[in-house]
């Protein structure tokens, strides 16, 4: 044991106190008008940060997803703090009857020896893959899967299709326009037909990884040449998330259907201790260039299973699909028209350059609605000389995520500056971007949504970060403004139920 890792148990964290008790985020003014709200008074948050953000990313997010709740979480690093040894600790909780025998068995094989990556480091290795790749945009060379949705929704459940004009009109599923194609090429391998990417079929080894041993086992794989081919990549998030389909669905306790074709495709059996059925989010290259749950060094992950894309700690395991061919994938080539519209060549998609905010849209003025108001918004607008504008899907709107920006690094949306972004202020009181609606249902009573600002959560009663900006959720698609946001699940997600509208239409 390095006691000097234990020399620092709690450091401190400074974040802004809770804006408000209830309401959604409060909206800052729309470009060009002048003042902020009132900078809010800090409060110290006592989090598992500082030279032990590893043991915070192992324990404070894992634990949660185990059924171990932030108030054991924060028993056991007492006990930590006072014996100076984590497996002490964990055994004095035991004994004390703060957690169970399977929890501490949870615990145990989630305290790694090795800590995590510095940010620094991580983005070192980041960059590294690449410029080693060579990826560049081209036009064309971004094509966007259609998302397989076939059902449409109202707030409350399943309805029939829609007609123009009707109420929750212009879904997902009516804008099925690039089906997915995979050919099974029997060698271990599947094409994409429409990307032009080969994936990996089944994961990596058969066995799960942290981001690091991923990215530095890269060459070993290469050298097995699966498929005949060595120049096997790990893939970015843009590239993982083109597999995703929507027609999956997943109950906890059972696995109904998971998030991308399983004709071809095989998941992960679960072989940690604890591991959920959830429990197999899957590795990307990409890096958070800032950090999620106080001090941790974040990767963004999918997770087939669960149908989320969000920031993981670094140091988890995770499960791996090795990609190849097409490296202009995932490579925006944006151009703007001059007329209030972006054009990206890569996707063949015209985007709205303003968002909702910007235009003052919405019953209140400040951009957020209901999943109803923002279908109809959208379908609705008339502008550049176009009609046939529409709400993005998930695929489309994840798109144009950049995750190289975020609120922390570039004080801006997670979006080319090319866009214009209304910003708000956060449940924590700080500056921040919205959540913005897709079209892609999720389930019964909500829907997707793609986070271009930090996606907030709520543990141990304080909210933060904790998956990053870039993050893809799902939001409840109505209700009473003033009953939201609220908090629910493992890490907390904030529910706001009211958000941001960015339009969309295919170049013809």
């Amino acid at each position: 044991m390095n006691r000097q890792k234990l020399a620092l148990l709690l450091s401190t964290l400074s974040i802004s106190a809770l804006a408000f008790s209830e309401g959604p985020a409060a909206m800052l003014p729309g470009p060009g008008a002048e003042g902020l709200p009132p900078p809010m008074p800090e409060l110290d948050v006592r989090l598992y940060t500082g030279t032990l953000g590893w043991m915070y990313a192992d324990v404070a997010q894992a634990c949660t997803q185990h059924g171990i709740d932030f108030e054991q979480h924060l028993k056991i690093g007492e006990y930590i703090e006072q014996l100076g040894d984590r497996e002490a600790a964990v055994e004095q909780a035991l004994k004390e009857g703060i957690i169970t025998d399977k929890q501490a068995e949870v615990v145990l094989f989630m305290f790694n020896d090795k800590p995590q990556l510095s940010l620094a480091d991580a983005n070192d290795l980041e960059d590294a893959l690449l410029a080693s790749v060579g990826y560049i945009a081209a036009e064309g060379g971004y094509p966007v899967v259609s998302t397989n949705v076939s059902k449409f929704y109202d707030a409350d459940g399943l309805i029939e299709a829609p007609k123009p004009g009707q109420p929750f009109y212009g879904q997902d599923a009516q804008y099925q326009l690039t089906p997915p194609s995979y050919t099974d090429n029997g060698d271990g391998t599947i094409t994409d037909n429409v990307t032009g990417l080969m994936w990996e079929q089944a994961p990596s080894g058969g066995k799960k990884l942290t981001w690091e041993q991923a990215m530095t086992g890269l060459d070993a794989f290469n050298n097995e040449k699966l498929g005949g081919y060595n120049d096997w990549r790990i893939p970015t998030l843009k590239e993982l998330y083109s597999l995703v389909l929507f027609s999956g669905e997943f109950k906890f306790g059972q696995i109904v259907q998971p998030y991308f074709d399983d004709n071809y495709f095989v998941t992960m059996d679960l072989i940690n201790p604890g591991d959920r059925d959830i429990d197999v989010q899957t590795i990307t290259s990409t890096i958070y260039d800032s950090k999620t749950l106080g001090n941790t060094t974040t990767m963004f992950g999918y997770n087939f299973r669960d149908g989320f894309t969000k920031g993981y700690p670094s140091s988890k395991t995770f499960t791996l699909y090795h990609v190849r061919g097409n490296t202009h994938y995932g490579q925006n080539l944006f151009v703007d028209n001059g007329d209030g519209t972006v054009s990206d060549l890569a996707t063949g998609l015209m985007w709205m350059k303003a968002d909702s905010g910007v235009l003052n849209a919405g019953d209140a003025g400040n951009g957020t609605m209901n999943w109803e108001q923002a279908l109809a918004w959208s379908e609705g607008l008339d502008a550049a000389g176009h009609s046939d504008w529409r709400l993005p899907n998930a695929k489309e709107l994840q798109s144009i995520v950049d995750y190289s920006r975020s609120p922390d690094t570039t004080d801006s949306a997670a979006i080319d500056p090319i866009f214009e972004s209304r910003p708000i202020i956060n449940a924590a009181g700080m500056k921040d971007w919205g959540y913005y609606w897709t079209n892609t249902p999720f389930d019964d009573t909500q829907t997707i949504y793609v986070s271009f600002g930090r996606c907030m959560g709520a543990m141990g009663g304080d909210t933060m970060d904790v998956h990053g900006a870039g993050c893809q959720r799902a939001d409840m698609r109505d209700g009473d403004r003033a009953d939201y946001p609220i908090h629910r699940g493992p890490q907390g997600d904030e529910i706001r139920t009211y958000n941001m509208v960015r339009a969309v239409r295919t170049i013809n």
